[in-house]
């Protein structure tokens, strides 16, 4: 089953990503968009994992999340990666005052890693991904556009919660379902 643990949005921060790709679609660009409803800050992709890993690492993350402290996120700021003159993702910004998201990461880290799952070999940068190019040659009209969002500012939410997610992969585009929530 193929998995991955994030954070899911509160409809306010989902309603902020949507009016900002719809600013972002007015470029016409050929690019692929990702539905704001399917949007979550992954704390790490897992990839293919057999039921019984889906067991171990259930227990793993329940005992890593309990006592974790709420903790409060910001949406601002776009960006790409790996950058704006060739760009495989757009993105919206996350960022937290304190160490929480950075906890709540290495948590779900340290949980891929039990599991026998390799050390993740990109540094963690929190974001939304917004849209996914496959050529970055018709990136131009969406980076025009995104140039004028960078003061881009969803709000900010509490984090009481993260949750194992199946995705399943369709024609239509990818389908989530939550496994488990983890609530701290």
């Amino acid at each position: 089953m193929r998995t991955f643990i994030a954070i899911e949005l509160p409809e306010p921060i989902l309603a902020a990503i949507a009016m900002l790709s719809d600013r972002l679609r007015a470029s016409r660009a050929r690019v692929t968009w990702v539905k704001p409803e399917n949007m979550h800050l992954t704390l790490r992709f897992l990839g293919e994992v057999d039921d019984e890993n889906i067991k171990r690492i259930t227990t793993i993350l329940s005992d890593a999340y309990r006592g974790v402290t709420p903790f409060t996120v910001s949406v601002r700021g776009t960006g790409a990666f790996p950058n704006e003159r060739r760009p495989n993702v757009i993105w919206a910004g996350v960022e937290s005052a304190g160490s929480g998201l950075e906890t709540a990461h290495m948590a779900a880290e340290s949980a891929a890693r039990a599991i026998g799952l390799p050390p993740e070999d990109r540094a963690f940068h929190p974001h939304l991904t917004l849209v996914r190019i496959k050529e970055w040659r018709e990136a131009p009209p969406v980076i025009d556009c995104l140039e004028r969002e960078s003061d881009f500012n969803a709000g900010d939410f509490t984090v009481k919660d993260v949750s194992l997610f199946s995705s399943r992969l369709t024609p239509h585009g990818p389908v989530y379902q939550r496994l488990q929530e983890f609530i701290f």
